[in-house]
C-alpha cells in the first residue's frame, strides 16, 4: 500500500514539472513588445507578411509569430573622403552627408538585410560620377550644383528600397598635393598668358597710333612743321639737332642730344 502511494506521488510530481515545464516554455515565448509614435511594427506569421502594426502594445504568444519594428525617424550618412578623378584626370577628395529617413518600413526590412550599408554604397557611386562628369574648374565653379546631381541619382535608387531623401549636401571638397601643384601651374600659365595678350594688344594699339600719326603728318605738312614748332620750343629739348627740309616735304630728323 505505502508502494503505491509512494508510485503516485512520483507520477504526480513528474506531471507537475512537466505542466511547470511547458508553462515556462511559455513564457519564455509570450512576451511584450512595445512599439513607439515614431516606429513600425510588421507582423509576421510562419514567414509570411500579415500587416503592418501602428504604435502600442503587443503581446507574441507563438514561436511561429515574429514583430519586427523598424525606426522611422529622420537619420544621418556620412561618406567619408574618397579620393577620385575628375573629367580632366585630376584627383580630389570629397565627402558628403546625407539626411533621410524609412518611408516604407516593409519594402526596407524585406529588400536588404541592411539598407544602411546599401545606401552607402550607392551614395559611393553617386559621389564618383558626380566628380567624373566635370573638370576642377566646373566642380570649383559650380560646388553648390553638386549637391543636386547627387540627389538626382540617389532618388530613384533609394525609393527601391523604401527610403526617402531629405537632403544631401557635399561636406568637404579638398584637392591633393599633386592636384594642388598641377592647378596652380595652370593657373599660373593661364595668367601669364593673359598678361602676354594683354601687351600684345597694347603694342598693336601703340603701333596703329603711330600709324595713324604718320599717316596725318604725311597728309598734312603744316602741321608737321608745327610740331617742329612745338618741339623746338619744348625746354627739354635742348641740345636737339633738327634738319628742316626746304622742298616742303615732311622728314625724319635725327635728334642729337648734347650732353656737353
Amino acid at each position: 500500500m505505502q508502494t503505491a502511494t509512494i508510485l503516485q506521488i512520483i507520477v504526480i510530481l513528474a506531471i507537475a514539472l512537466f505542466i511547470v515545464n511547458v508553462l515556462w516554455r511559455l513564457w519564455k515565448q509570450i512576451k511584450p513588445i512595445i512599439i513607439y509614435e515614431y516606429q513600425a511594427g510588421l507582423l509576421y506569421t510562419h514567414g509570411k507578411y500579415v500587416r503592418t502594426l501602428p504604435a502600442g502594445r503587443y503581446w507574441k504568444l507563438t514561436s511561429a509569430t515574429n514583430i519586427v519594428v523598424e525606426d522611422m525617424r529622420g537619420r544621418s550618412l556620412i561618406v567619408a573622403g574618397q579620393e577620385m578623378l575628375t573629367k580632366d584626370n585630376l584627383t580630389i577628395k570629397a565627402s558628403v552627408v546625407i539626411s533621410y529617413r524609412i518611408k516604407d518600413a516593409r519594402l526596407a526590412y524585406e529588400q536588404y538585410s541592411d539598407h544602411y550599408s546599401e545606401l552607402y554604397t550607392v551614395t559611393q557611386i553617386a559621389l564618383r560620377k558626380a566628380i567624373s562628369a566635370k573638370t576642377l574648374e566646373e566642380i570649383l565653379a559650380e560646388h553648390a550644383t553638386l549637391d543636386g546631381d547627387i540627389k538626382n541619382t540617389l532618388v530613384e535608387h533609394a525609393e527601391k528600397f523604401g527610403i526617402e531623401l531629405s537632403n544631401v549636401m557635399l561636406r568637404d571638397l579638398m584637392l591633393t598635393a599633386d592636384t594642388k601643384r598641377a592647378y596652380a601651374d595652370l593657373f599660373k600659365a593661364r595668367k601669364e598668358g593673359e598678361a602676354a595678350l594683354e601687351r600684345a594688344r597694347g603694342e598693336t594699339a601703340a603701333l596703329r597710333s603711330l600709324a595713324n600719326g604718320a599717316r596725318t603728318l604725311k597728309n598734312n605738312p603744316a602741321l608737321f612743321n608745327l610740331r617742329l614748332l612745338q618741339l623746338i620750343s619744348d625746354p627739354t629739348a635742348k641740345g636737339a639737332t633738327i634738319v628742316l627740309n626746304t622742298s616742303g616735304e615732311p622728314v625724319a630728323a635725327p635728334v642729337q642730344t648734347d650732353e656737353t
